[in-house]
């Protein structure tokens, strides 16, 4: 069986046609295998048909969506079957809403190089999503160490694959794109070492990579969220920054404490993709005391601060700390014990 036809008689598994029409104008070669003349161009083959109550297997493991109604036309070479309204049920009685469903094979005259596509819009729990965007070929959630257990929340979202059309679909050669949408969504296990909670986050996906971006708790502190984990040993830098609007008190809470030298609140981008914590600070509205310097700044006063956090047994190591201030520009290094309390402090230039 040809695979154009075979994806329609494995993939379209039922549904009641409503009207059908074709309109075929074959030359010889189109029933001679071995021509390489597909014996047809153009609109020489034209379907129309639509259909209710469909059940349709849209690619790899991804579940069956049900209860589609829609139409299958071709037309200038290209086979296009679009539904809508549809369901996919998950397990447990669970379900996700389709609102539309489209697959395409083009270059239908073709003999051995068509293309299929398929795009599957969703809506529901983000916990529903998760396990469909965990299928094969997508496998998301497996390759970032998330369970799909671990969402909460709800959300849309829609995905997109293209591949060759063989007699057996290598789901290795599938190339697709995921993305999703989340309102209220939070991970109830840590992800990379980090809690979301009550965010808003758009997430996007392909083979080499995931992006996660929006705006929640991350740890129990409000911040914009920019997290990007690489694939499949793909040639992407993993990315964990983080943008937060804290005070030096709620970063004592979390084991930050850096309140020996810093008070009031603070923005805050930190990036631990590296391993250590690497931050930068804007301290325009912090009071800064540097007492190993004598100096100090009041709140209003520009101010930004970079640096490496070590975090050790017994202390933290302030590594590559770089001060601009008003007048000011310092570089240096610090400890601080575990409690707060500055051990030991060294700048090499303060201008």
């Amino acid at each position: 069986v040809p695979p154009a036809r075979r994806w329609v008689l494995e993939r379209i598994k039922t549904g009641l046609i409503e009207k059908a029409s074709a309109v075929v104008s074959l030359r010889p070669p189109a029933f001679d295998r071995s021509d390489p003349d597909p014996g047809w161009s153009g609109d020489d083959l034209k379907v129309d048909l639509s259909f209710r109550d469909g059940r349709v297997a849209p690619v790899g493991s991804v579940p069956d969506a049900y209860s589609l109604s829609g139409d299958l036309k071709v037309e200038n070479e290209v086979m296009t079957v679009r539904a809508k309204d549809g369901l996919i049920y998950t397990g447990g009685g669970a379900r996700v809403d389709v609102p539309d469903v489209m697959f395409q094979i083009h270059r239908l005259t073709e003999r051995e190089n068509k293309l299929g596509v398929v795009d599957v819009e969703m809506a529901g729990g983000a916990k529903e999503i998760g396990r469909i965007f965990d299928s094969a070929p997508f496998k998301v959630l497996q390759r970032t160490d998330i369970r799909p257990a671990a969402l909460a929340g709800d959300g849309t979202a829609r995905v997109r694959a293209e591949f060759p059309m063989r007699k057996k679909i290598d789901l290795s050669m599938v190339e697709w794109q995921a993305e999703a949408v989340s309102a209220d969504f939070s991970l109830t296990e840590p992800v990379r070492g980090h809690k979301i909670e009550n965010a808003d986050i758009m997430l996007r996906a392909d083979s080499s990579q995931v992006a996660i971006t929006g705006k929640g708790k991350l740890d129990g502190l409000p911040a914009d969220i920019d997290l990007l984990f690489p694939l499949g040993g793909s040639n992407v830098s993993a990315r964990q920054g983080v943008v937060l609007e804290v005070t030096a008190a709620q970063l004592k809470e979390k084991d930050i404490d850096l309140t020996a030298f810093l008070e009031g609140p603070m923005t805050m981008t930190v990036d631990d993709s590296g391993g250590d914590k690497v931050f930068d600070v804007d301290l325009t509205k912090t009071t800064l005391r540097l007492e190993a310097l004598g100096w100090s700044k009041g709140r209003g006063v520009p101010a930004n601060a970079t640096f490496r956090l070590v975090e050790l047994e017994d202390e933290r190591q302030i590594q590559d700390f770089h001060l601009v201030s008003d007048g000011v520009d310092v570089n240096g290094s610090m400890t601080v014990s575990n409690g707060g309390e500055l051990l030991t402090a060294s700048f090499a230039r303060f201008q």
